[in-house]
């Protein structure tokens, strides 16, 4: 404690920099090791070239806990050996490659979702008993709005669980209630009860848009992650003109309710996989769990993982999560005109959900099944943008 207040002194009067305060206690800190015999041999050094203080003392299946002195407390800081096979940047290529098809295939089928609603949105209104006003403000409210509304707004502040928890319980809860939400859609007579329980939809669907790009770095190095994000990106947009080739015959055939059906079922498969093959991908929250279990079983709680000392709390996190990106837009001009052009496309696509109906329909008399292929144009640029990724 006394040196610590000699060097607080000597920074105060400015005779040692802030880097040369680190440097002092860094080597203050060596001086604490049990040997020097044990600190040469079994020293490492993390990411940023410190060097840790103290020796690996155990070892379990591609983990280990180093000791380190700090302020006068023994702390294990639990980490990966290199190679690893716990770490997910060591996973095979099978399990990064079966579980980044999954959340693709999931990132499509939220995709699809919205203009699978817009195409049976005529049905929907004539069921109801609306009018061709009614019908306008239907397509206004359910499509242009409450779904891509909670898409946009959930994640703000279902990230922060993501880092905290990891990305496993918020890929089978969201992915749970999406299935779920499909049942009130199929049964419901009211449009204004449509509108509430596609927004809550949209909230639950987010994360197959938002977390797989997550899920997809937590495996792949930099130089690896190319293809895997270009068939993310695919799925994004490929999944939006899917959506109404595959249920425009559905409606024009069976009803618009059995789109609810058949979408809870595609989802439910989905959970069941996810249930199934899913594994956590955050290398933190996997440390973060064998700490917590070296704690329960050992009663020594020096077990620590260095990401859980640097986080912040959750209601901290939530709040820098909804305050930074207005900051950021309000202080940035490349992030503000980036947003606006982001918004403006995707105004413009979910625009053309309502726009292509009443066009195919009324202009050239199409039938439902065949106004909804004209949706496949979103598909194949899609797919054509995404194949261009290695000459962008």
């Amino acid at each position: 404690m006394e040196k610590n207040d000699n060097l607080h002194e000597e920074l105060e009067a400015g005779r040692i920099s802030p880097q040369g305060l680190e440097e002092r206690r860094r080597k203050e800190d060596e001086s604490d090791t049990l040997n020097e015999e044990e600190h040469e041999n079994d020293g490492d050094k993390n990411k940023e070239g410190e060097e840790w203080v103290g020796r690996p003392v155990e070892r379990d299946e591609g983990v280990r806990s180093v000791l380190q002195r700090r302020e006068g407390e023994e702390v294990l800081w639990v980490e990966f050996v290199p190679g690893s096979k716990r770490n997910p940047f060591n996973w095979t290529s099978r399990k990064k490659w079966t579980i980044t098809i999954l959340c693709c295939w999931y990132c499509l089928l939220v995709a699809s979702t919205a203009s699978a609603f817009a195409i049976c949105i005529p049905g929907m209104t004539t069921d109801l008993g609306s009018k061709s006003e009614i019908n306008n403000l239907a397509l206004g409210l359910q499509v242009a709005f409450p779904y891509p509304l909670g898409f946009g707004v959930a994640p703000l502040v279902l990230a922060p669980f993501s880092e905290a928890y990891g990305r496993n319980p918020l890929y089978i809860v969201t992915t749970l209630l999406y299935a779920a939400f499909f049942i009130p859609q199929a049964l419901t007579r009211s449009i204004a009860a449509i509108c509430v329980v596609r927004f809550l939809s949209g909230a639950a669907a987010s994360t197959g848009s938002t977390m797989v790009g997550g899920t997809v770095a937590d495996m792949f190095e930099s130089s690896q992650r190319g293809v895997p994000m270009s068939i993310f990106s695919i799925c994004t947009f490929a999944g939006t003109g899917l959506g109404a080739v595959w249920f425009g015959y559905v409606e024009q055939d069976i009803g618009w309710r059995w789109s609810n059906w058949i979408q809870l079922i595609l989802a439910s498969v989905t959970w069941l996989l996810m249930l199934l093959i899913l594994r956590e991908t955050r290398g933190s929250v996997i440390l973060s769990r064998i700490a917590q279990h070296l704690r329960s079983i050992t009663g020594d709680e020096r077990y620590k993982v260095k990401a859980d000392e640097e986080r912040a709390s959750l209601a901290i996190l939530i709040r820098v999560s909804l305050s930074r990106p207005l900051y950021l837009m309000a202080t940035e001009p490349v992030v503000l005109s980036f947003s606006l052009w982001v918004g403006f496309a995707w105004g413009v696509l979910y625009l053309l959900l309502e726009a292509i109906p009443l066009v195919c329909k009324n202009v050239y008399g199409f039938d439902n099944g065949q106004t909804g292929l004209a949706f496949f144009a979103i598909t194949i640029g899609g797919v054509f943008g995404g194949l261009s990724n290695p000459w962008q």
